[in-house]
This record gives structure tokens, sequence and C-alpha cells, in this order.
């Protein structure tokens, strides 16, 4: 089954976890269909007007799922997705 690897920052939002088994899902979307289920809170955080938000990464892998097929990109049971959100300073 994948593994989602989330930031730390959300870890108050899937009760302390960080690192989650996603058992099924098949592909990003259903990883995050899973995933909003499980923790609607985290929804927001991701998304932007039903959209992965334009600060929101997500990796299978070295590979930025916006270089593959999106949401659809498949996933195999061996995979670890990593969200990681963009960090702006000045």
């Amino acid at each position: 089954m994948p593994t989602l690897t989330l930031p730390a920052a959300f870890a108050p939002l899937t009760g302390g976890e960080t690192k989650l088994s996603m058992d099924g899902a098949d592909t990003v979307k259903n990883l995050l269909d899973r995933l909003f289920m499980d923790h609607p809170t985290l929804t927001p955080r991701l998304l932007c007007r039903g959209r992965i938000a334009s600060w929101i990464n997500i990796y299978i892998g070295e590979a930025n799922i916006r270089d593959l097929a999106g949401t659809a990109t498949p996933l195999a049971d061996d995979d670890q997705v990593l969200v990681l959100n963009a960090i702006a300073g000045g």
C-alpha cells in the first residue's frame, strides 16, 4: 500500500500522524479522496477551488505529479508519496 508523508505542520490535523498508509489507493486522486474523507480539515490546506493548490507539491519518489499525469498518476503498492507546501519569506 502506498505511504503518504505530510509536513509536520499538518500533524495536528491528522491526530499527530505525518506518515499514513493509504491502503487501496491506486491513483493520486484516490489517495487524496481517502485522505480528505479521513481528515476533512486537510482539504482547504491542500486544495484551492477544487484543485491542488499552487503552493502544494506532491511527489512520488522524486517526481512531481505535475510532471506526470497529475492526480490521475497511478500508484504502486510500494510508492512513497510526499506532500510539501511551499514556504515563502523575505
